[in-house]
């Protein structure tokens, strides 16, 4: 068995596309498959969520589960409004998710954890809705969350300086960092936040946990914006590799890459921007 159809919808991203949509550093998907009618990532504020949502005729009282891909303020900034908005639903994430974490570079120390208002929206949810997981999840037959991503290849990395305290003396591997796949009659759709785990190391293990060899899709940030241009190129040729049928890079993918991978894949690429509608 696999889900016939399956609807995403961008939410939120650092370009948008439309009129009347607005623009901000952050993700967030709207995913209708099967039963499901899923929010992955909330992007960085509420009333550019709730904005983008009302634009794109999103009926949030409908959503019935949440994930979070990672504990960044800017996939995670939006909690506050999707509780308000929302009626029942499931969370899924990692317990990560909520540690305080940093991002160091030599002119400054900036906060990138969950913001304290979204980690009191998740703290107010009864606890039979919160799903904290390091492992993989299976939302249904055909849907999962990847939970850790085991880091194989030797070119990728979490993509920045990123630590657990100020000092820079703890390192975040980012361990949280999850994608969402759905099993199609095409191939996996697989979708993602910013991996920071690798882009290539992700669909490996999506491979290998959902027993499907074939990618179909791939949309979501690739975080691939700090990335030297070795790491850029070996990427792009190991994406080819899978054949996948359409890449969608958004959010934290990059400039460089970006352009890279809409060259190379032609017409099997398209970019990214708030309101792209994708259907399978």
């Amino acid at each position: 068995m696999h889900t016939n159809t399956a609807e995403i919808a961008i939410v939120v991203n650092n370009i948008a596309g439309c009129p009347g949509l607005i623009s901000e550093h952050g993700f967030a998907m709207y995913i209708k498959t099967g039963q499901r009618r899923i929010i992955f990532d909330t992007g960085q504020e509420s009333y550019v969520f709730a904005n983008n949502a009302r634009k794109l005729a999103i009926d949030m009282r409908s959503i019935n589960t949440v994930v979070l891909s990672h504990g960044h303020y800017d996939h995670t900034g939006g909690m506050p409004g999707v509780v308000a908005a929302c009626g029942a639903f499931d969370l899924y994430a990692h317990p990560d998710v909520m540690r305080t974490r940093y991002s160091i570079r030599p002119e400054r120390v900036k906060s990138n954890g969950i913001p304290l208002e979204a980690h009191a929206a998740i703290q107010s949810l009864a606890d039979l809705a919160l799903h904290w997981s390091t492992e993989s999840v299976q939302l249904a037959e055909n849907i999962g969350l990847t939970g850790y991503i085991p880091r194989e290849t030797d070119y990728e990395d979490s993509g920045g300086a990123f630590f657990f305290d100020q000092d820079g003396k703890q390192p975040d591997p980012i361990n949280d960092d999850q994608a969402l796949w759905i099993k199609t009659e095409k191939g996996l759709i697989v979708c993602t936040g910013c991996c920071h785990a690798g882009i290539i190391n992700t669909l490996h293990h999506v491979q290998r946990i959902s027993g499907c060899e074939k990618i179909h899709a791939v949309v979501g940030g690739l975080h691939l914006v700090n990335a030297s241009a070795s790491r850029i190129e070996k990427t792009v040729a190991a994406l080819a590799e899978f054949q996948i049928d359409l890449i969608v890079p958004c959010h934290c993918t990059g400039a460089a890459a970006t352009e890279l991978i809409l060259n190379q894949f032609k017409e099997r690429a398209i970019p990214c921007a708030a309101g792209r509608r994708l259907c399978f």
